[in-house]
C-alpha cells in the first residue's frame, strides 16, 4: 500500500450501490443511479494514486456490520474456475487455487467472498500497546495494509490473471495484418486511461485533471469500481440465448470491466471473448481441405480468408478527430425513433447471438481508432421495417465514412445477380425432361447471413454505432457496408457447390441420416385433372440429362441469403 494511504480512506463504503450512466440517448450529460446486483462494495482507494493495490471487489465482498472486512479462510462457497471452450482457453488458465478452495458452483450473481471480522485485532488491544497518539495510528494503518494485501493475495491466487493483449494476438482468427488497419487521430482522451492507471501524477495534479471534465472523474471512478469484476464468463458460450428477452445487466457490467482492463483496446476484448465472436468453433484449415476438389479454387481461397483473417479483404484507412466528432454529434437518423420496439428487439437479438459488443456510450470519446456511423429504419410498403447501418452517410461534403475506406474492387466478385435467370432456366429444363410431373420449389433463408463473416478485430471499431444509450461494436459484418455482400458471397457460393454435389444418388445415405428433419416437410398434392404447360427443347435447353443419359445434379441458386431449389418429388428431398 502506498505511504499516503490513511486509516480514514483505506477502506470506504460505497453508500449508494450503483454504477452511474452519464449520457442519455441524445448524448446529453445526465447522472443516474440504477440499482445493480454487483454494486454493493467495499473498496480501497487513494485520491492521489489510481494504481494503488487492487481494491476489494464490489462483486466479491459484502460488509458485515461496521467492522473492517477480512476474508474468512473457512468460507465454503467460492466458485471454481469456470471452464472455457474457446480457442484461446490455454491463455485463460489461472494460477493454482488456495488449498481450502473446494466449492460448489453457484450462479454468476453469487460470485462474492464472505467477510468475517474474526481475524481483525480488537482496537482496544492496539491502544494498550500504543503509548502515544502518534504511535497509536501506526499499528492500525499497518494492520489494515496487511489485511488488504492478504485479501488481494487471495483474490489474485484464486482468480489468476487475464491474458495480455500481446498473448491474445496469437488467437488463430484475425491476427494483425498489413491489409487491416484503421487509425483515428490520437487525442488526449485516448491516453487518459494509461495516465490514470500510472503513478505519474501527484495527488494535486490528479485532482486538477479530474476536475477538468466530469467524464474524466467518472472514468477514474469506473476504473476502481470495475477493476476486480470477473469478466471471464464473456468467453463462455451463452447456452440460454434462445430464451433471452433482454440484455442481462451483469453482462453489460462484464463488458465494461473487460474494456477497462484492456485499456479501451477493442481488438483485445473481441479476441478475449472468443467463441461465436470470432467463429472459433470453425476450423478454417479443415474446411479448406474438405472444399478442395468440390468447390472452385478461387472460392475456397475466399472462404479461407474470411474464416481465418476476417473481413473486409483490405482496409487501410485513417480518420481525423474532427471527422469523429462530427459523426458523434450528428447521432442517428430521425427514423430510428419511429419504432423503439423494433430497435430494442433488434439490439437484444444482436447481442444474444454474439454479433455485437455493448458498452456504455460515454466511453466513445476514450476509445482509440473508433468511428460511429448513424443508424436508421427503412420503411417499404409490403415489406418488414428494417434497421440499417448507414455506412455511406456524409455529415458534410468533406466527411469520410466506412464505405469510403473500403472498395468492392478488393473483394470477391458477385454472382447472385444472375441467380433468378439460372433458377428459371433450370425450371424450364426440368419441364422438358419431366413433362407430366409436378415441379416443387424450395427456398431457405440464411439468418444473419452477413454477420456470419466476422470483421478482423483490428478494424471492427470502424463500423460502430450508438443506439439506445449504448455503444455497439460489431464483430460480424453490418447490413449497409459496401463489402458485406461480397464477403458473404464466397460462403454462399461454396454452399451452392457443396449442396449440388451432395444432391446425387451417390449420397442417398444422407436422407436416412437426417430423416428426423426431412419427415417434417409436407408436399402439395395436385389434382389429377391438372394439365401442365409443356416446354420445348432447343440448342441451349435440352433438359436435365447429359449426353450419356445421366441426371444432372440439382443446382442451388442463392440470391444474397436466399437459396432457391427446384426439382421433382423423387429428387427434391435429396436436393
Amino acid at each position: 500500500m502506498h505511504a499516503s494511504v490513511t486509516s480514514q480512506n483505506l477502506l470506504s463504503t460505497i453508500k449508494n450501490p450503483a454504477i452511474p450512466t452519464l449520457l442519455d440517448n441524445h448524448n446529453n450529460f445526465v447522472v443516474t443511479y440504477p440499482h445493480h446486483p454487483l454494486s454493493t462494495s467495499l473498496h480501497a482507494s487513494t485520491s492521489s494514486h489510481i494504481n494503488s493495490p487492487t481494491s476489494i471487489s464490489s462483486s466479491r465482498m459484502t460488509p458485515l456490520g461496521k467492522t473492517l472486512p477480512v476474508l474468512d479462510d473457512k468460507c465454503t462457497h467460492l466458485p471454481p474456475i469456470p471452464r472455457t471452450t474457446s480457442t484461446h482457453a490455454q491463455l485463460l488458465k489461472p494460477k493454482q487455487p488456495l488449498p481450502f478452495h473446494s466449492f460448489p458452483i453457484p450462479s454468476t450473481h453469487a460470485l462474492t467472498l464472505r467477510v468475517s471480522p474474526a481475524s481483525l485485532p480488537h482496537k482496544s488491544s492496539v491502544r494498550k500497546s500504543s503509548p502515544s497518539s502518534t504511535q497509536k495510528s501506526q499499528p492500525i494503518v499497518q494492520q489494515k495494509t496487511s489485511v488488504l494485501q492478504h485479501v488481494e493475495s487471495k483474490l489474485h491466487r484464486y482468480y489468476g490473471t487475464y491474458p495480455t493483449s500481446a498473448a491474445l494476438t496469437l488467437t488463430p482468427f484475425g491476427r494483425p495484418s498489413r491489409n487491416h488497419s484503421f487509425l483515428s487521430e490520437a487525442t488526449f482522451d485516448h491516453v487518459l486511461i494509461h495516465l490514470l492507471k500510472s503513478s505519474y501524477l501527484t495527488k494535486w495534479e490528479h485532482q486538477q485533471l479530474l476536475s477538468t471534465h466530469p467524464l474524466y472523474s467518472h472514468l477514474s471512478t469506473s476504473i476502481h469500481r470495475f477493476r476486480n469484476i470477473d469478466f471471464r464468463p464473456l468467453s463462455l458460450i451463452n447456452k440460454a440465448y434462445a430464451s433471452q428477452t433482454k440484455i442481462p445487466t451483469i453482462r453489460l457490467t462484464q463488458f465494461t470491466a473487460a474494456i477497462l482492463h484492456y485499456n479501451f483496446h477493442i481488438a483485445s476484448v473481441i479476441r478475449f471473448c472468443g467463441n461465436n465472436y470470432i467463429n472459433s468453433h470453425l476450423n478454417p484449415e479443415s474446411i479448406k481441405h474438405k472444399l478442395q476438389g468440390v468447390v472452385p479454387a478461387d472460392i475456397v481461397d475466399y472462404v479461407y480468408r474470411a474464416l481465418s483473417v476476417g473481413a473486409p479483404s483490405r482496409i487501410n484507412a485513417t480518420s481525423s478527430a474532427k471527422n469523429f466528432w462530427e459523426y458523434l454529434r450528428y447521432g442517428n437518423h430521425k427514423s430510428i425513433t419511429s419504432r423503439p420496439d423494433l430497435v430494442q428487439k433488434s439490439l437484444v437479438k444482436e447481442e444474444k447471438y454474439n454479433y455485437v459488443l455493448p458498452f456504455p456510450n460515454w466511453m466513445a470519446r476514450f476509445i482509440p481508432n473508433l468511428h460511429v456511423s448513424p443508424e436508421g429504419i427503412i420503411v417499404k410498403e409490403g415489406k418488414k421495417d428494417r434497421i440499417i447501418y448507414d455506412a455511406s452517410f456524409h455529415v458534410h461534403p468533406h466527411s469520410f465514412c466506412p464505405n469510403d475506406w473500403t472498395t468492392v474492387h478488393d473483394e470477391p466478385p458477385i454472382y447472385y445477380g444472375s441467380a433468378l435467370y439460372r433458377h428459371l432456366s433450370w425450371i424450364w429444363n426440368l419441364r422438358i425432361s419431366y413433362p407430366d410431373q409436378i415441379i416443387y420449389l424450395w427456398d431457405d433463408d440464411v439468418s444473419g447471413a452477413f454477420r456470419i463473416v466476422k470483421y478482423n478485430p483490428e478494424v471492427a471499431s470502424a463500423f460502430s454505432a450508438m443506439v439506445n444509450g449504448k455503444l455497439w461494436i460489431p464483430v460480424g459484418q453490418v447490413f449497409g457496408g459496401n463489402t458485406s455482400a461480397q464477403n458473404f458471397e464466397g460462403i454462399a457460393r461454396a454452399r451452392e457447390c457443396l449442396s449440388s454435389h451432395f444432391s446425387t444418388p451417390e449420397f442417398i445415405h444422407l436422407i436416412k441420416k437426417h430423416e428426423d428433419l426431412l419427415k417434417k416437410i409436407s408436399y402439395y398434392v395436385p389434382s389429377k385433372k391438372l394439365v401442365f404447360t409443356q416446354a420445348h427443347s432447343d440448342s441451349k435447353n435440352s433438359g436435365v440429362f447429359d449426353k450419356n443419359g445421366q441426371r444432372l445434379p440439382t443446382p442451388h441458386n442463392t440470391f444474397v441469403d436466399d437459396n432457391h431449389i427446384a426439382d421433382i418429388r423423387s429428387r427434391i428431398t435429396l436436393a
